[in-house]
């Protein structure tokens, strides 16, 4: 995925940190990884979501808890970030 989606991922789901989103993916590589597995989540989600197998239901549970943990995660970090 370009930069310049995922900036707009993660300003889209954070909008009240719309403006440090760009400075933290591009002054801090930790949280650019916390990012790019964010993505991944939703990815990985969706496919689960629209899932015929058997397993899908408890895989897509699995994922929302993700896709949760690492919010939070993602929150955490431009709460806290001196990336100016």
């Amino acid at each position: 995925m370009p930069m310049r989606d995922l900036i707009t991922l993660i300003q889209v789901r954070f909008p009240h940190h719309h403006d440090r989103v760009a400075r933290c993916l591009a002054g801090d590589p930790e949280f650019f990884s916390i990012c790019q597995d964010y993505r991944a989540c939703l990815e990985a989600h969706r496919h689960w979501a629209l899932s015929n197998a058997p397993e899908a239901g408890k895989r897509t549970m699995e994922y929302q808890a993700l896709i949760q943990e690492i919010e939070n995660e993602i929150s955490t970090v431009l709460q806290c970030s001196s990336v100016q």
